[in-house]
């Protein structure tokens, strides 16, 4: 379904009767469905580029930022020694850009299924996070299994 109607992105949900959040369009980076949902990067008029996954907003540039510091920084600085990180989802590489800012952290490890390669590295939010592009979770049971010390685990997904 398309959600952008005379140059205004709009998100509807039945959960909120008689309710509707719009954002004014300036231009469509990127519209494609890939395997696992629709996945649209638009230029908002206000809040720069957005993500939408399934015609709902998962975040602009504008104010994305006080979500991806909040879910990276809690469980780092939570650990004694955050030196191995995993992030579950994520795509548009915020999370992966705040743990790189931590000191202590030494390896991370992104999963995620969308193919943001494909889509461009210029279209996302943060262009110039390095990702770990997968969609086998069985590859996390082996890496895991094989560790000896504790890890910091970041899961950005909705189920």
């Amino acid at each position: 379904m398309d959600r952008i109607r005379n140059g205004w992105f709009s998100e509807l949900s039945e959960l909120w009767p008689g309710q509707c959040f719009s954002l004014e369009v300036k231009e469509v980076l990127y519209k494609d469905k890939s395997k696992y949902q629709d996945v649209l990067i638009f230029e908002s008029k206000n809040n720069g580029r957005v993500l939408a996954l399934d015609g709902i907003i998962q975040c602009t540039q504008k104010d994305e930022f006080s979500y991806q510091e909040m879910i990276t920084f809690l469980p780092l600085c939570s650990h004694p020694n955050p030196e191995n990180v995993l992030i579950v989802g994520g795509g548009d590489g915020g999370v992966a850009r705040e743990v790189d800012k931590h000191p202590l952290v030494k390896r991370c490890v992104q999963v995620i299924k969308l193919n943001f390669f494909k889509i461009g590295r210029s279209q996302l939010l943060n262009p110039f996070e390095p990702i770990h592009e997968s969609c086998k979770y069985i590859v996390l049971k082996k890496y895991w299994s094989k560790r000896k010390t504790r890890e910091v685990v970041v899961i950005q997904k909705w189920w």
